[in-house]
């Protein structure tokens, strides 16, 4: 299909398409590109479930425990675990 056989009205609409299509693009490349300016909230990775009854196998269970969760890990388990901040804590 050659443009010059197209009517005015849907050149004028492919016209407007394609520059939409373009500025809609170069949004995006400067939305990843962009760096990060000023201080954002941090969330601690770390959690703390206290006062938990952990089943370490069936007939065995930690009573009153604390459970530490690091980046979405077991970090450590036991009745006198260390708890440091910054962590959210969770009473059970």
């Amino acid at each position: 299909m050659k443009i010059r056989y197209l009517s005015s009205n849907l050149k004028v609409a492919l016209v407007i398409l394609l520059v939409l299509a373009n500025s809609i693009t170069m949004k995006m490349l400067e939305a990843q590109t962009a760096p990060v300016i000023g201080l954002h909230k941090n969330v601690p990775a770390t959690h703390a479930l206290l006062n938990a009854n952990i089943v370490i196998k069936p007939g065995v269970i930690i009573k009153n425990a604390n459970l530490i969760l690091r980046d979405g890990y077991i970090e450590d388990v036991g009745v006198n675990v260390e708890q440091f901040q910054p962590m959210q804590l969770f009473t059970i």
